[in-house]
């Protein structure tokens, strides 16, 4: 087999970030019952602009309470009474360094901003922070048709020179595209800097090159991410280029933080090499990532990684890795054997293909009270690592805000785990407790009473 140490052709993804300095310097919908926008009522900030209107421009209109606004202050959609702004003069410029936009999700339905993909929906030159709270972004489309420089298509519905930060939003249908031989990068956001999102959904976007390589088909980030109780679903990554990476989430991390994905699902996404998610350093620099409490599922490769692409230490704790397709190589892939890959209390298994592979070195993972199906090559796992069939039920709203796969009765993985992680809940969140009988269950998902399979619904990914 050959060694894949190093991912094909990443230096080529390099020329995004030089093109972006260059940009900088010129002018399946997932069910909403899955993100509920929690928590949005402590965005509460005491200077603001209220909008007025759900009109494209002019007085009242969000367009027109962003220009007028100073940064750091709150533009506030909570006192609409209309459902959706339909953009239709382009994108809406957001040159302050630090704005929020926020609906308060009390009692009402979040507004739906949509750009009917004749543009993005939000263009951030900030070099601060944009934080989008309660909002419902959709129908944003960017392309490099008409800019006459070599700039890759990024950013679908939402571009940030600075970070973003979502807060109970949902962005969809979402789609960057390349037309002139360039990359393209965030189907649905692309952030120059950090990435937040929390109890959000990034769903039925796509990053599309025509001639070279996609990145983040859901989301792209230059430096550290931190996903938490949030679903990324249904995203694609794709070109002519043969190495379009992270169909879900790709991190291409310039600094040295911590990438933390928890209480989590990235399910059905698509890409060549890291189907749910890609995380890398840039030139020779790691980067490291945490997973805990989370599910990866349903995603697919159409050569390998449909899990996950890791190139830095990991860590997985408390998670399931389960029902991922890779046409030739293993579900999950760490980049090099220089990096520490560790397991707790995690099952990886009913992946297709296999699930960790040779890789062309040896392989060695530490850690504890695992199950793990489906290894083959030089990997040597923890010695108490199980192998049986976990009884995974098809992902399924069994409560909480993400789906996640419920253990059926008589699966090894119950009382078989371990809590390391310290965790005070398993992937639902609150009203399930991450130790319920005689001890911690293997996976993201800890089975509360004899009879937690009522919740079960059959929603497969």
């Amino acid at each position: 087999m050959k060694p894949r140490n190093v991912l094909p052709d990443m230096p080529r993804l390099r020329p995004i970030v030089t093109a972006l300095a260059l940009a900088l310097s010129s002018p399946i919908t997932a069910p909403h019952v899955f993100a509920a926008p929690l928590s949005v009522q402590s965005e509460h900030r005491p200077d603001s602009i209220v909008v007025g209107n759900c009109n494209d421009s002019g007085p009242g209109s969000l367009r027109d309470a962003v220009a007028n606004a100073v940064s750091g202050e709150l533009v506030d959609l909570s006192n609409l009474n209309c459902s959706t702004i339909t953009l239709t003069s382009g994108a809406i410029e957001i040159p302050q360094d630090n704005l929020y936009l926020k609906y308060s999700g009390e009692g009402g339905t979040p507004p739906t901003i949509e750009a009917n993909l004749s543009s993005r929906v939000f263009h951030h030159t900030g070099s601060g922070t944009l934080r989008l709270v309660g909002l419902t972004i959709t129908l944003g489309k960017y392309d490099n048709t008409n800019v006459y420089q070599p700039v890759p298509a990024s950013g679908g519905c939402v571009y940030s020179a600075g970070s973003v930060y979502l807060l109970g939003s949902t962005v969809s249908s979402c789609t960057a595209k390349d037309t002139r031989g360039e990359d393209a990068a965030g189907g649905g956001i692309f952030s120059v800097h950090a990435l937040t999102l929390s109890h959000s959904i990034v769903s039925g976007k796509s990053a599309t090159s025509t001639a070279r390589f996609a990145a983040g088909g859901g989301v792209f980030a230059h430096s550290a991410i931190d996903v938490e109780y949030s679903s990324v679903s249904g995203n694609v990554a794709s070109g002519l280029g043969g190495a379009n990476v992270g169909g879900g989430i790709a991190v291409v991390n310039t600094g040295r933080g911590l990438s933390t994905i928890a209480n989590s699902t990235i399910g059905a996404n698509r890409a060549d090499i890291g189907g749910g998610l890609m995380i890398s350093g840039s030139g020779s620099m790691h980067a490291s990532a945490f997973v805990k409490n989370s599910t990866i599922s349903g995603n697919m490769a159409n050569h390998y990684a449909a899990a996950a692409y890791f190139r830095g230490p990991v860590t997985l704790a408390n998670s399931t890795i389960a029902f991922n397709q890779s046409a030739s190589g293993p579900a999950l892939e760490l980049a090099s054997h220089t990096d520490p890959m560790v397991f707790e209390s995690t099952i990886l298994a009913n992946n297709g293909n296999y699930a960790l592979g040779d890789q062309g070195f040896a392989l060695a993972i530490t850690g504890a009270d695992n199950l793990v199906v489906g290894v083959t090559g030089s990997i040597l796992l923890p010695p108490d690592t199980i192998s049986f069939d976990p009884m995974l039920l098809p992902l399924a709203d069994n409560g909480g805000p993400t789906r996640t796969h419920a253990l059926g009765n008589g699966s090894p993985a119950i009382d078989a785990g371990n809590n390391v992680a310290g965790l005070a809940v398993d992937q639902r969140g609150s009203g399930f407790a991450r130790v319920f009988g005689a001890a911690v269950d293997i996976g993201a998902f800890e089975r509360q009473s004899a009879d937690d399979t009522i919740f079960a619904n059959g929603f497969d990914p």
